[in-house]
């Protein structure tokens, strides 16, 4: 499963889920400020899921219906490095074969797998 990072997930993350073997590519190292529907854009082309913080993606995929591989919104009271990475971590380890096609948000204790 191969992945597209938003500039709002950090080098901090993304370091180590490479470690671990994922294949991550970040908007931050190919275009900073690229808009949230050229991400989308480029995501699928790629066949890649989102990772993002941005509850704009909700309004692309549900309001505008723009097709994607699937999006994973981050939606954390705690919004540090190590604990992305650490929600990421246990959401690939316990859903990573549903995050495909769907658009799925995250909390530090909850997990909503929507296919769209």
């Amino acid at each position: 499963m191969k992945f597209l990072t938003d500039e709002n997930i950090g080098f901090e993350v993304i370091k180590p889920l490479r470690k671990y073997g994922f294949d991550i590519k970040s908007i931050l190292e190919i275009n900073p400020g690229t808009q949230d529907a050229e991400v989308l854009s480029l995501a699928n082309k790629e066949g890649r899921i989102v990772i993002t913080t941005d509850k704009d993606f909700g309004e692309l995929v549900f309001v505008n219906k723009l097709v994607h591989k699937g999006v994973i919104l981050l939606r954390l009271k705690k919004d540090s490095s190590r604990n992305k990475l650490r929600v990421l971590g246990s959401l690939f380890y316990e859903h990573l074969v549903e995050l495909d096609g769907a658009f799925t948000v995250v909390t530090e204790i909850k997990v909503r797998i929507r296919k769209v």
